[in-house]
């Protein structure tokens, strides 16, 4: 399996459990808590580092994607570069200058 799927399925994952948790809180805290003002502070407590937690991973799967894709235009350059160098002056080099552009 591809290892960028992998993290979205392990997202997907986190998400469904962060929802999950969010739920079974709202269920205990509405047994505990009869005013609004309650139910609402003590679900934040739960629901803030849930969030947190989980922005966080996907924030650093996006990161993590554009460095990879940084990296694979990198190599593709420094190939390019290489290739421009060994190629002899003549109808050959001028083409591959030309599909540069």
């Amino acid at each position: 399996m591809d290892s960028s799927k992998d993290r979205w399925i392990y997202g997907l994952i986190a998400v469904s459990i962060g929802i999950a948790a969010i739920l079974a809180a709202l269920g205990i805290v509405l047994t505990k808590f009869s005013t609004a003002t309650d139910v609402g502070a003590v679900l934040g407590i739960v629901t803030g580092p849930i969030g947190a937690i989980v922005g966080a991973y996907f924030g650093v799967q996006v990161g993590s994607a554009g460095k990879e894709k940084a990296d694979e235009n990198a190599q593709n350059a420094n190939h390019l570069a290489i290739q421009l160098a060994a190629t002899p002056e003549g109808d050959e080099r001028n083409e591959l200058i030309r599909s540069l552009r």
